[in-house]
């Protein structure tokens, strides 16, 4: 791991005051409520948190830990995975910045635990799903049972590595809506992104 960062054993020694140096401040707290939360309630453990490199950039990475827990209960030793996000970071920074242009569309990044990392687009607004309230929060907790059910095959494809379109009409409104994969620098699935459009004039039109 110290490798991907650009440290040396001296720099960076095993140790985990070495990981909380290099932290981003204002990740800390994010990390240690999902530590508590898996500890405590077995929550599943994943956050996305910035670490700095030895260059002083900061760079993002996908946190994934599992815990042993005694026959008491207790936690007894977590065991974990880093991986760089740094580039979907980017291109979905990026992504938002071009979507803010685009009136009538909407971008929704999410994980395999289908928590969602990015949200951008004036139609999350029309819908009732503020952006800035969406991130960190699953799908099927934000949309309820009938809601998860008709975009589980949207999430369920990306997720898969598949792509997947069709049109979804919300509040007598049609959106056509794609998602895709999205893949860590090895090509492993990470999560998923949802790209829809408002094509109501448009399918209007092609009916009649």
């Amino acid at each position: 791991f110290r490798e991907l960062l650009g440290y040396t054993v001296v720099e960076y020694p095993d140790r985990v005051d070495a990981f909380y140096a290099v932290l981003h401040p204002d990740d800390r707290p994010r990390l240690d409520a999902a530590v508590r939360a898996h500890l405590a309630d077995r929550t599943p453990f994943s956050v996305e948190v910035r670490l700095r490199a030895a260059d002083g950039r900061w760079r993002w990475f996908w946190n994934r830990g599992q815990a042993e827990w005694d026959a008491d209960g207790r936690p007894i030793r977590m065991a974990g995975s880093l991986s760089d996000v740094t580039a979907r970071h980017t291109a979905e920074r990026q992504l938002r910045a071009v979507l803010e242009q685009l009136p009538g569309s909407a971008v929704l990044g999410f994980d395999r635990e289908q928590r969602y990392t990015v949200a951008a687009g004036e139609i999350l607004e029309i819908c009732g799903f503020p952006a800035e309230r969406l991130l960190g929060l699953r799908m099927p907790d934000v949309v309820g049972p009938e809601g998860a059910e008709l975009l589980a095959p949207y999430y369920e494809a990306a997720l898969a590595g598949r792509a997947h379109a069709g049109d979804l009409t919300v509040a007598g409104r049609v959106y056509h809506t794609r998602a895709v994969p999205l893949r860590d620098a090895n090509g492993a699935v990470e999560g998923g992104l949802i790209l829809s459009t408002d094509v109501t004039a448009e399918r209007a039109a092609t009916a009649d």
